[in-house]
């Protein structure tokens, strides 16, 4: 497999520099996020922005480079990618879930809400998971009664320790100890590599 991806790689970039052939920019990013080094990923991030100005209507590069760009913690570029994403057609739900992770990330606490609760009103995958951003974007606000109305409505649609871990952190914070502790214990139950349930306890 690998002597054959390496053979692959050098006929795509034989072909790197064709103005026929912009798309196979995303196709050597993608490869070069296979490889080590410690600018894999800036690497692949000068590619699919070339790729993205060369053909701006290509949805998964522009959805890549929105990734690449999480990964190297610029949220507020991410964000801007993957509104992208949505603008142009592509994997709506998921990208704007995505989005809602950058905006939070990047401190914008309306615009995430905002996004999250557009996922939250509309049938479709990935509700539980806008529940648990929204939630969570609402405790750094300090609305708590929100963020424990989303947290409940996350948890039969997420199941994931993390929701469990912010539930302990609202009631907690409400000054309901006991019933954080067994939220904490929940999350430790469901994953004994989370830390934030252990630090509280």
């Amino acid at each position: 497999v690998g002597s054959c991806r390496r053979e692959l790689r050098s006929h795509l970039a034989s072909l790197a520099n064709d103005p026929d052939f912009h798309e196979v920019g995303y196709q050597l990013a993608r490869f070069r996020l296979f490889e080590g080094g410690n600018t894999v990923r800036l690497d692949a991030k000068v590619m699919l922005e070339a790729v993205r100005a060369a053909m701006p209507s290509m949805v998964a590069n522009t959805y890549l480079l929105a990734g690449v760009l999480s990964t190297l913690d610029d949220y507020d570029a991410c964000a801007a990618m993957y509104a992208e994403v949505i603008a142009i057609g592509g994997v709506p739900r998921a990208s704007r879930l995505n989005r809602t992770r950058c905006l939070t990330h990047a401190e914008e606490r309306a615009a995430a809400i905002a996004d999250a609760t557009a996922l939250i009103d509309t049938p479709g995958v990935l509700r539980g998971e806008a529940y648990y951003w929204r939630a969570l974007n609402h405790y750094y606000l300090k609305a708590l009664p929100a963020s424990r109305t989303d947290v409940e409505a996350a948890k039969p649609l997420y199941d994931d320790a993390a929701v469990y871990a912010l539930s302990g952190m609202i009631a907690y914070e409400m000054g309901q100890k006991d019933y954080a502790y067994t939220e904490f214990e929940e999350a430790w139950h469901r994953n004994g590599s989370y830390c934030t349930a252990p630090f509280y306890q």
